[in-house]
């Protein structure tokens, strides 16, 4: 003996395949079992207020995809939150009864169940037959009952989006007091740095550099000499970017086009890209593009992501170069064909101290990990934001947004 049709539905919504295949076999499943030609099932989109339909049986040139606040069966069944029947085919006799739902056109029979848990309608089932169709009181019951179960999977689904989305809210602010502890430790390290190491520092650089500049090239020393004053240099840079990113640099603002500051920082990598067999792909807009810029700081977002990309091409390369005008917003698109990101890490290459240049055992155990971060609040002070496309074994792009200025390029100063 097979299945009821209760025990069909049940079986269906409670499988592991996704809500859209869920719905997509129980409206068949209805269709086929209660003699309908026809079987729609929507849902309610709070955000669009409309019923959008999520699920159907039949000729798709029948269907009608969605009914506004108001239209149609769809909206009369779920404030009554009582399932409605229509038996004529006729449009102009619907509407002189006051129903108005081009769905009903074609069709001798139309039941309209809605999908509530008794207070809130999530969306309506719509089942039309084009002979004269009604349903024992059995089949009413069992359609009643599986009603019931689609209703209890479209709220499950929906509350365990919420569920999720609360979870990747958590994570985010858990994230982000992980990196403020960071940034604590560190400035607390950085005035410490400032005395103890940076200044020593300052002073064996000046000596090496001295020395060098006494010595013979051809000395057996100059190489030793030549490594002490590579190393500061190293160490210097290390704690230039420990500094960039605990101090609160007063950002002071003025309009400027994006571009001339593109063409500005380009000039100083253009031999470090031909060094390095790296050709570099300009696509800059045609017309000025005006941003609120700290063009001082603005340079050190661009700088730390064409230096990354420069140095993710070790056997050369293509480094692109583009911006646009998009609504309000000046996007400056920074990309390379170096292999992009391990998808593992890319949710953490924003983090402090993260790297991906590659370490003996692991990425995150090389270089400072400081560049992108830094970019990142320079970005974020100037209230923009950054979006990241990255195709892992082919190469990453960065996307600057910036606030279009509002003054069509007027000269404006503020400090904040």
């Amino acid at each position: 003996m097979g299945k009821d049709l209760v025990t069909q539905i049940i079986d269906i919504t409670t499988s592991e395949a996704s809500l859209g295949d869920r719905l997509a076999k129980s409206a068949r499943l209805l269709a086929r079992e209660l003699g309908m030609d026809d079987c729609t099932i929507y849902r309610w989109n709070e955000q669009e207020r409309r019923f959008m339909a999520t699920a159907h049986a039949g000729k798709r040139s029948e269907l009608v995809v969605s009914y506004n606040d108001g239209e149609g069966l769809a909206c009369s069944t779920a404030n009554s939150l009582r399932p409605s029947k229509i038996y004529t085919p006729k449009l102009e006799t619907n509407r002189a009864r006051g129903i108005s739902d081009d769905g009903l056109i074609g069709f001798r029979s139309t039941l309209v169940y809605p999908l509530t848990d008794g207070r809130s309608c999530f969306g309506v089932i719509y089942l039309k037959s084009r002979t004269k169709t009604t349903l024992t009181p059995a089949r009413k019951r069992q359609l009643t009952t599986s009603s019931k179960q689609i209703t209890y999977t479209i709220k499950s689904n929906i509350n365990y989006m919420r569920l999720r989305s609360a979870y990747n809210e958590f994570r985010t602010v858990q994230k982000r007091l992980v990196n403020a502890e960071k940034l604590m430790t560190l400035g607390e390290l950085s005035a410490t740095l400032a005395h103890e190491i940076k200044n020593p520092l300052l002073s064996i650089g000046g000596y090496a550099k001295a020395l060098r500049k006494n010595t013979e090239k051809n000395s057996k020393n100059a190489p030793y000499i030549d490594q002490i004053c590579s190393q500061v240099k190293r160490l210097e840079a290390i704690i230039d970017d420990i500094f960039n990113y605990t101090e609160e640099r007063p950002l002071c603002l003025c309009s400027g086009d994006v571009n001339e500051v593109i063409r500005s920082e380009m000039r100083l990598f253009k031999d470090r890209c031909y060094a390095n067999k790296i050709k570099i792909k300009e696509r800059l807009a045609k017309a000025p593009l005006h941003a609120q810029l700290d063009k001082d700081q603005i340079k050190i977002a661009f700088d730390n992501l064409i230096a990354n990309a420069i140095q993710s091409m070790k056997d050369g390369g293509e480094l692109t170069i583009a911006t646009r005008k998009l609504k309000d917003w000046i996007v400056v698109e920074i990309g390379d064909n170096g292999g992009g990101v391990d998808p593992r890490y890319l949710s953490d290459i924003f983090d402090p101290f993260f790297t991906t240049k590659k370490g003996k055992d692991r990425p995150g155990t090389a270089g400072t990990g400081l560049g992108l971060p830094i970019t990142n609040k320079i970005v974020t002070r100037h209230r923009g934001m950054i979006d990241i496309k990255n195709n892992y074994g082919q190469g990453i792009t960065f996307a600057i947004r910036l606030p279009s200025a509002k003054d069509g390029g007027q000269p404006k100063t503020a400090c904040r």
